[in-house]
């Protein structure tokens, strides 16, 4: 559904480099292998029954063999793909990795681009390396998918926090008082179970909570800006855009 750039099947795996074209939209459809893709150029937008979503150059995302979604990106869009075809990592893939799941740098990231790295300058040995580097790449995002199952009891009242107060967001040490531990403790539960800061963590809400608004109502943009807690317009701007890799109003259009 675009056009390959490179192609490398090497330790069990299948790693393309695929281009798409402005407005490219793919029909429903499903993936015979478990696969993970990451955008290197323009925003992906997708949906595989659990809400529309649009994923940029800082995520990894894995899908399973089998699920049904669409795709679509609203400019030129590339993208990086790396299916699971034999061996280990599809073995282990298919009795762990059951659900969907996308992960924003952390370990699975960096495993990712170990793999890359190995790609780009094989030798005699690579084949080797990429069957242990791609068995890698599934089980750091098997525990980063348990981890988000083992969480501590105070995470939920964090997050709820954060996602009602995206105007006007708690301080660190507030957010430590109200769960009953230590600011330095609670700074770094959040990075190992969202991979970001907690700052990070409210852009991001406030970035989600504009898209919400853009495709759900008929609001200005000046007055999403305004509730989802950006300074002004051009803040939300410059935010959604870095986020995204696309305006806010190019996303209302694609979205609907």
């Amino acid at each position: 559904m675009g056009q390959t750039l490179r192609l490398v099947e090497l330790g069990g795996l299948r790693v393309t480099v695929v281009d798409y074209p402005s407005a490219h939209a793919s029909p429903l459809h499903a993936h015979d292998h478990p696969y993970f893709t990451v955008p290197l150029r323009g925003p992906l937008v997708e949906d595989h029954g659990l809400g529309i979503r649009t994923f940029g150059a800082k995520d990894v995302l894995y899908r399973p063999a089998g699920l049904e979604h669409r795709a679509s990106n609203p400019g030129p869009h590339r993208a990086l793909n790396v299916e699971l075809l034999s061996g280990e990592p599809l073995r282990i893939a298919t009795s762990v990795l059951a659900r969907p799941s996308d992960h924003h740098d952390g370990p699975v990231r960096h495993a990712l681009r170990r793999l890359i790295d190995e790609l780009r300058h094989p030798d005699d040995l690579s084949s080797l390396v990429v069957g242990s580097l791609g068995l890698e790449l599934v089980v750091s995002t098997a525990r980063s998918e348990r981890r988000k199952g083992s969480r501590p009891d105070w995470m939920q009242g964090v997050e709820d926090r954060l996602r009602v107060s995206l105007e006007s967001p708690p301080s660190l040490e507030e957010l430590a008082r109200e769960a009953g531990v230590h600011p330095s403790h609670l700074a770094r539960q959040f990075r190992r179970e969202h991979g970001t800061t907690v700052g990070g963590y409210v852009r991001a809400a406030r970035v989600a909570e504009a898209k919400r608004l853009l495709v759900g109502t008929t609001l200005t943009i000046g007055e999403i800006a305004a509730l989802c807690g950006f300074a002004d317009q051009a803040h939300l701007a410059r935010v959604f855009r870095r986020e995204t890799g696309v305006s806010a109003s190019e996303y209302r259009s694609s979205a609907r």
